[in-house]
Parts: structure tokens; C-alpha cells; sequence
């Protein structure tokens, strides 16, 4: 197999990995939801040492909620933005349950007195 066909179907497979991580599904559950044969075909593919056709390539984007494109297409820095954006929501929770937290203290305290 040319050694170009071998990378596509890495990026391919990291960019099933990491729609699949992102709905926090197993290879199990999207095999199911895919209807492909098994888990063991999903990490094949995510490894990208099986070749998957255009079939199947759809019904993963389908029971991802992504096009096809998406799993196709180099989109780096979509994939840096989107965790970046988790990121920058997580630090938002977290620094409005320490504000939360804060204001129980002081108010803890200001009883104290």
C-alpha cells in the first residue's frame, strides 16, 4: 500500500478518535450506533491499519453527527480550537465555583465575628 494512502488512513482514524472521544462513546458503543461489525473494527480503523470505504466511512460521520468531510478533510486547527474552547469552559466553571466558595468563607467568617 503507498505510504500516502497508509497516512490518510491514520489522520482519517485520529479524526474518528477524537469525534468519538469527544461524545464520550467506546468503540463499542459507535460500532453499534454504526452498525459496523465490532469494537475491534472501530480501533482498526482509528489505527488506520484497515482499509474502510465510503459506506462505512459515511454511517461513522452519520452516528458521529459529523460530515464526511470532517473525518476527511486536515482541519488542525479546529481540532485545537474546539479544545481550547473545552478548556477555556472548564476554567470558567472553575473559577466561579472557587467565587462560590469564596463568598461561603467570607460569610462563614463574617458569623465568626
Amino acid at each position: 500500500m503507498n505510504e500516502e494512502l497508509k497516512h490518510l488512513q491514520r489522520e482519517i482514524g485520529n479524526r474518528i478518535r477524537f469525534h468519538r472521544t469527544k461524545y464520550n462513546l467506546t468503540q463499542l458503543q459507535l460500532a453499534q450506533i454504526a452498525k459496523l461489525p465490532s469494537a475491534s473494527r472501530v480501533s482498526e480503523y482509528e489505527r488506520g491499519s484497515y482499509s474502510i470505504g465510503l459506506e462505512t466511512l459515511l454511517k461513522i460521520a452519520n452516528a458521529l453527527k459529523v460530515s464526511v468531510c470532517d473525518l476527511v478533510e486536515d482541519k488542525s486547527t479546529h481540532f485545537l480550537e474546539v479544545e481550547l474552547n473545552q478548556m477555556n469552559e472548564s476554567i470558567i466553571n472553575i473559577l466561579q465555583q472557587a467565587q462560590k466558595i469564596k463568598k461561603k468563607i467570607d460569610l462563614f467568617n463574617d458569623l465568626k465575628k
